[in-house]
């Protein structure tokens, strides 16, 4: 099942770890409507930052990633400046 009209998720304070990064960066490959997704203050590991980042290399769609108080180290550096620099009009908070 796909939902083809959800444009913004706020996922923000919802304990999301290790595994369900992987699963949202599994979701963002082949997304093509989000463009707005808040998941700060989760506890998302260096390996679920590193499942993000790896998804926004195909995604197209999503324009803005709040990844403020997030507790992995510099994986959130990298997905800011694949955020910033392969897709300008992209920011990542």
């Amino acid at each position: 099942m796909t939902n083809s009209n959800l444009t913004t998720l706020n996922l923000r304070y919802n304990s999301i770890g290790e595994k369900g990064a992987q699963a949202l960066g599994e979701a963002l490959k082949t997304n093509s409507t989000l463009t707005t997704l808040d998941l700060g203050s989760n506890p998302i590991s260096d390996k679920g930052g590193q499942a993000l980042a790896e998804a926004l290399k195909t995604n197209s769609t999503l324009a803005t990633l709040n990844l403020e108080s997030m507790s992995f180290g510099d994986t959130v550096l990298d997905v800011r400046r694949w955020m910033k620099h392969a897709r300008p009009a992209r920011r990542a908070m």
